[in-house]
């Protein structure tokens, strides 16, 4: 997980508040450009 805390994975992956988009999703595909964090993007639709 380059650059990203499993903390605050498992808060975006269970919707938490304290997760990198505040609870707003549960989509795993996130980034946190301030961590140089870029995930990955989804290759449906290609």
């Amino acid at each position: 997980m380059m650059g990203a805390d499993a903390a605050d994975v498992m808060k975006q992956y269970l919707a938490r508040a304290g997760g990198p988009t505040g609870g707003r999703e549960t989509n795993v595909h996130f980034s946190d450009i301030d961590r140089g964090f870029i995930g990955l993007i989804s290759h449906l639709g290609v």
